[in-house]
């Protein structure tokens, strides 16, 4: 009987070592998958930080990539002229000739969704009113292609495709030219839908302002420059999308 009860109270203990022993093993195994888990947001952490931001890098705005963006473009007073947000954004490609320098020079380094507002002084937008371009071609090219000899400081010239070209400099070689642009008084006048043109009249025709710099019967000698000259302008511009 005595030994009877003996191995009842072993198999008791016995019964509550497993029982404790189980226990253990859950803890650990409890213990193991956290540590699993940390591991794993960790590494997820990890990734991000390398990984991720070094795709994000490859999504910077850089010379030559073909960019769109959303832009508003207001006056300093406050004055909104235009606007794309809420339409279709505007696509160019970084460092071309289809866009103002100081837009160009803004969108460098931005990241698709970063937003960035610019004010552009006149000499990075459209540059100043009345103030001519000049460019440099060689005499020997105005004279073939005007049928002109002997050029002079001052002397005009019209090589054809509509254009009036004033000698502004000269030297043995090379000659600066200022473009006008030569049109009839009557095609201004149907095309403005005004009559009695004058000299130093101005009128504005899509982006361009032109002003009239000689007038006669039958031609009109136009100087034309963009409308904004002369004008600093704000931009608020937001990139959204990059093609590297």
């Amino acid at each position: 009987m005595d030994q009877d009860k003996l191995d009842a109270n072993e198999n008791v203990v016995k019964g509550s070592a497993a029982k404790s022993n189980k226990r253990v093993i859950k803890l650990k195994l409890k213990y193991v998958v956290t540590v699993i888990a940390i591991i794993g947001v960790l590494t997820g952490v990890m990734y991000f930080l390398t990984v991720g931001q070094a795709g994000q890098a490859l999504s910077i705005v850089a010379s030559g990539d073909n960019v769109s963006v959303f832009y508003t473009l207001t006056l300093t007073n406050g004055t909104v002229l235009q606007s794309n947000f809420g339409g279709r954004p505007f696509s160019f490609v970084v460092g071309g000739n289809s866009t103002i320098k100081g837009f160009n020079n803004a969108v460098i380094g931005m990241s698709v969704g970063e937003t960035k507002t610019v004010t552009l002084p006149p000499s990075e937008a459209y540059g100043y009113a009345n103030q001519s371009e000049a460019i440099l071609v060689p005499i020997i090219k105005i004279e073939e292609t005007a049928n002109v000899s002997n050029l002079r400081v001052g002397e005009q010239v019209s090589p054809g495709g509509g254009y009036l070209y004033t000698v502004t400099a000269l030297n043995s070689t090379t000659a600066t030219l200022t473009q006008h642009l030569l049109a009839r008084p009557s095609e201004i006048e149907k095309l403005l839908n005004v009559s009695n043109l004058s000299i130093g009249e101005e009128f504005n025709y899509g982006r361009d302002t032109y002003n009239i710099t000689a007038l006669n019967s039958t031609a009109a000698i136009l100087y034309a420059y963009p409308t904004l000259a002369g004008d600093t302008l704000v931009f608020k511009i937001e990139v959204a999308s990059i093609n590297s």
